[in-house]
């Protein structure tokens, strides 16, 4: 999108009988920094390009991942599974006609049931896996994932034996 060549730039604004290559050779000299300034905002509008690319979707997340922590990113060893949240009991009203909860004494020897409101979060609502080969820093991961995610949703990092 953005293309400068400033060698012909310093020829093409410089007047015909200004021409030498002493003069060229100078203006080239000078206009080394603003090369360097250019090629760093190129550098940063072409990262900026990936950040925004970047987008909840978990193939989109996955892929991020990968190619942040295996240098070219052609290795698919990151992956985001989804959490089951069937577990979680809900109170109902009769009319939502719900399969019924049934709540047990002590007595009856059954598995204890649990109610929690939505504020107590304890389940995630999906896994970032990671090879326990790979070396990486936890918080930095984590700060990735949550930069990229909707907003809401709970994670968890865990690893894996490959």
């Amino acid at each position: 999108m953005y293309s400068i060549d400033f060698a012909k730039l310093v020829n093409n604004l410089l007047p015909w009988f200004f021409r030498k290559p002493v003069m060229k050779g100078w203006l080239e000299a000078l206009s080394v920094t603003i090369v360097s300034l250019y090629d760093q905002f190129i550098e940063f509008t072409e990262i900026k390009r990936w950040e925004v690319s970047i987008t909840g979707q978990v193939a989109v997340l996955e892929i991020m991942l990968n190619t942040e922590f295996y240098d070219d990113g052609s290795l698919r060893k990151i992956f985001i599974s989804d959490n089951d949240l069937e577990e979680r009991i809900y109170l109902f009203n009769l009319l939502e006609n719900q399969d019924p909860v049934y709540l047990y004494n002590l007595s009856e020897a059954q598995d204890p049931v649990y109610i929690s409101n939505s504020d107590e979060r304890e389940a995630t609502d999906f896994t970032v896996w990671v090879p326990d080969t790979l070396v990486f820093d936890t918080n930095f991961m984590t700060g990735l994932v949550a930069k990229y995610k909707i907003a809401g949703p709970i994670f968890d990092i865990k690893t894996y034996t490959e």
